[in-house]
Parts: structure tokens; sequence; C-alpha cells
């Protein structure tokens, strides 16, 4: 796929969900990886309002301070505003006896509505993309979940926007490898620790065997689901 397909394709979600690229500011959620960098080049590439913000979650020691390191001197040296925060995930996860995600995913969502009341911002944006949202769908379809579950990601829900639902995660590197980005590898990725790196390592690759268009399949059905949620609260 070459730029101009990819910036076309970029901007069709932005206009299905009538979200003026040129009057509205955004907030960016860059953690450093692959995907979040991509966000960042197509932003700055396009010319449009964001800031970034980044939480540091102390998780991988070192590595956590690179990756913060890194998104302050990319966003400085763009002249673009950069907040982050440094959250204690272990401690929280102890003391509301959740798990470290669920404790990430609720402090950083926490500090992502006050930037956005604070610095009078539109919309937050996020990296997710087509491989995130099948393997949530998988992910709630091994906890019995109801028809919300199997919906899976919301391309814009509140004030979150997620620019990057129309692309796969190959689409994205190749993206990434043909730009020179630069990014940060987050090796817990590759750890079958955690039940959604399970999914993606072990799982996703044999359903592609299947059908090699899966994650957009999934994408589909979840628009369904949207579709029969709309129909359900307005009946």
């Amino acid at each position: 796929m070459n730029n101009q397909l990819f910036n076309d394709k970029f901007k069709k979600l932005f206009d299905e969900y009538r979200i003026n690229l040129n009057k509205k500011s955004f907030l960016l959620a860059v953690s450093g990886g692959i995907d979040s960098m991509c966000m960042f080049d197509l932003f700055l590439k396009h010319k449009i309002n964001f800031s970034v913000c980044h939480c540091n979650f102390n998780l991988r020691g070192e590595d956590s301070k690179k990756d913060l390191e890194f998104v302050k001197k990319i966003s400085n040296s763009n002249g673009i505003n950069f907040s982050y925060k440094t959250m204690d995930v272990k401690k929280d996860s102890i003391n509301n006896k959740i798990s470290l995600q669920m404790s990430a995913r609720n402090l950083r969502y926490v500090w992502f509505n006050e930037l956005l009341e604070k610095k009078k911002i539109d919309f937050l944006c996020t990296a997710h993309h087509l491989n995130d949202n099948a393997e949530t769908v998988i992910y709630n379809l091994t906890k019995s979940t109801g028809y919300r579950g199997i919906r899976g990601i919301k391309v814009f829900r509140d004030k979150i926007f997620r620019p990057l639902m129309n692309f796969t995660k190959k689409e994205l590197k190749n993206y990434a490898k043909s730009n020179n980005l630069l990014w940060r590898e987050d090796s817990s990725n590759d750890s079958s620790k955690y039940i959604r790196n399970k999914i993606r390592l072990n799982v996703i690759p044999h359903l592609e065997e299947i059908n090699p268009s899966f994650e957009r399949s999934i994408m589909n059905t979840s628009f369904r689901f949207f579709e029969f949620e709309k129909f359900i609260k307005f009946s």
C-alpha cells in the first residue's frame, strides 16, 4: 500500500464519524511502540492540531524510562506539546484487588480525561487497530461475555477516537518501515504470561490460516453488533 492510499484510508474514519481534522484538537496516547508512532507520524504529516501524552507504569524498569525519554524527545523535536505521568500500577492493583492490566487501564483513562478537560482538547486518540479488536473479541468470548463483548472495540465513544481501526498490524509495520519511523520494542509483547499475548501469538495465526482476512471479518461482525445495539436502545 503506497502512502497516498494509506493517507486516504487514514482520513476515511474521520470523515465517517464527521470529525473535522482542521477544526478539532487531539490528544494522542503515545507509548513509543510501532502502532502509536505510526499514529504520531500520520497526525504530524497531516498537520493536525495535537498534543502527546505518555504513561509511565514503571513495570519494565529501565526500559520504561527509555520509553518515556524516547516519546518526550521525539515530541519536543517536532514542537509537539508533551505530558507524562508516572503511575504506581502495582500498588493500585493490590489495593483494588485487580490485575495489573486493569489497573493500568483505569489509571491512564482517569488521567486522560483530566488532561482533556484541563487543556480543553476535543478528542483522545489511541492507536488500537484491527488486530487489537480481534484479540479483544476472542478474549471476551473466552469469558462468556454478552453481545457487548463480541462487538469489540468501538472506533468512537464519547471523546475517545481510534483512527487506526482501518488498519491491520501488518499494514502499520509496512508503513513504519517504508517511512523509516523510529519506535521502541516492548519485550513483554512476546511473553505468553498474559492472556492477550497467548491469543495474539498462538490463536490468531491459526485463524488466519483459515481466513487470511480474519481481522477485517471480525471488524465487520463488530459493526453489525454496533448496529444491533443501536436498534435495542432505540426500541
